[in-house]
């Protein structure tokens, strides 16, 4: 089986990983709970269970995930990354969305998503000096 000889909180990841994927969203967020709760609290994991609350249309819950996992690691590119999106799009909050887009940029010059930060950047600006 897919858990077979795991801890309870690796099994609790992995199954999180596995609705993640399947888009499971409450599934998925309850085994991360699990996850966390058994001692797998890291960045990845608050930043995984930080996407399943937004695609869950649980906006705050999620920016509180990817402020803990910065809190856990400030280098920890994708939850300040995925902080810029969560206010653009779920929480219509552009101008935090741009600040937290630079915030990324600045600490992330050549970083994987930083061409997409400067596009969302970009496209944000412009749509908010649209009549």
């Amino acid at each position: 089986t897919l858990t077979a000889g795991l801890t309870p909180a690796q099994a609790a990841l992995t199954l999180g990983n596995w609705y993640y994927d399947h888009e499971r969203w409450p599934v998925a967020i309850a085994q991360y709970e699990k996850a966390i709760a058994g001692g797998l609290d890291n960045p990845n994991v608050r930043t995984d269970l930080g996407n399943c609350y937004r695609f869950a249309e649980q906006p705050q819950k999620a920016l509180e995930q990817y402020r803990r996992a910065q809190e856990q690691n400030p280098q920890h590119e994708q939850s300040l990354f995925n902080q810029g999106g969560l206010y653009a799009f779920s929480l219509k909050q552009p101008e935090k969305a741009i600040v937290a887009w630079r915030k990324y940029l600045q600490v992330f010059p050549n970083g994987q998503s930083a061409s997409e930060a400067r596009q969302l950047i970009a496209q944000v600006q412009s749509q908010q000096t649209k009549p």
